[in-house]
């Protein structure tokens, strides 16, 4: 069985960890990979620094529910990488 970390460590998706206020705790290689952006320059700060301003407020707060009550949250969103490049 392969430990969560080594997972969390060597996937090919970016993953972000937050707690429960939106900060962000931890990322994986790939998320620096994929968005350009150190740990050292995300930890502490909100997913809003992936902002691309294409999705509206209500986007964000259906999406926002949904993990709320289900704890999950499926569909795409469109990002932004430390270069600007959205994504």
């Amino acid at each position: 069985m392969v430990p969560a970390n080594d997972f969390f460590e060597n996937s090919n998706e970016g993953i972000i960890i937050t707690d429960s206020k939106g900060k962000i705790v931890s990322i994986n290689k790939s998320f620096s990979r994929i968005t350009g952006y150190r740990k050292d320059e995300v930890i502490g700060r909100t997913l809003s620094i992936l902002d691309s301003g294409i999705h509206d407020k209500v986007f964000y707060e259906n999406m926002w529910n949904s993990l709320k009550i289900n704890s999950a949250w499926q569909g795409e969103i469109w990002n932004k990488r430390k270069n600007g490049e959205i994504i």
